[in-house]
């Protein structure tokens, strides 16, 4: 994610790193708001690519190794998510997740429970939220 970011602001914004300096000269840049425009959507299109690469590929999604009924379960048992936020999280990526799906899933005794960061777990409390307020906002 950093190369890209780089790429953005230097490409985009005229920006030739995002390292601080420490200096204002070199850490403050004079941006139009029609490349700030451009910039994010740019990050934006860069993250539904990355999005539909890993959806059309028939690969096993996986989230930090585990598979998403591990972490669906480890968010809604052990994580401190509802079995709706849980859901959320997963849909946020992409992944469909039926009344059906999230029934079986937690009530599966014999899946395995992901074993997640806090920062991981923080990732996609975040993830949740925004695609919550999302729904709420549009649908």
């Amino acid at each position: 994610m950093k190369q890209t970011l780089d790429a953005i602001a230097r490409d985009i914004l005229g920006v030739p790193t995002l390292k601080t300096r420490n200096r204002d000269a070199l850490d403050f840049h004079d941006v139009a708001v029609w490349g700030l425009h451009d910039a994010l959507a740019q990050a934006y299109r860069n993250g539904l690519d990355d999005q539909a690469e890993v959806l059309m590929h028939n690969h096993p999604v996986r989230f930090w190794g585990f598979t998403p009924e591990s972490v669906v379960r480890f968010l809604a048992k052990r994580g401190g998510f509802s079995a709706m936020d849980a859901a959320a999280a997963l849909r946020s990526c992409g992944i469909e997740v039926t009344p059906d799906y999230l029934d079986r899933t937690l009530s599966d005794e014999s899946l395995p429970y992901a074993v997640l960061s806090m920062s991981q777990l923080q990732a996609l409390r975040e993830r949740a939220q925004l695609y919550q307020d999302h729904v709420r906002k549009y649908f």
